[in-house]
């Protein structure tokens, strides 16, 4: 998706670069071991790479920590609107499905 975004916002400014995400690659920001993983993979200095993001801790402060370039892309008070919104539908649809939400949320 992330792909087609810059495909269609900027044509061929992205034809060689390589995209990772930790969603996909099951590897966490904020331990730090995917930007480690980046630099492995690509060959590069951590200097050499951009990440952005919405969380200030995983997105930047992790990031920079590890000398990789970061900008923070801060939601809108509307979509923080829209994503607690969603997450308290999730939680009250597992609730009514009788599901133990300690076993999956830490509270």
């Amino acid at each position: 998706h992330i792909l087609n975004l810059l495909d269609t916002h900027f044509p061929e400014s992205f034809q060689d670069r390589q995209i990772f995400s930790s969603g996909d690659l099951k590897i966490s920001k904020r331990s730090g071991h995917l930007f480690d993983h980046v630099v492995s993979q690509m060959g590069v200095s951590p200097a050499d790479i951009l990440h952005m993001g919405d969380n200030l801790v995983t997105d930047y402060n992790c990031a920079r920590a590890r000398g990789v370039q970061a900008i923070y892309l801060p939601h809108s008070d509307s979509e923080y609107d829209a994503i607690n919104a969603d997450e308290l539908n999730t939680i009250n649809t597992l609730l009514e499905l009788d599901i133990n939400l300690k076993s999956i949320i830490p509270f």
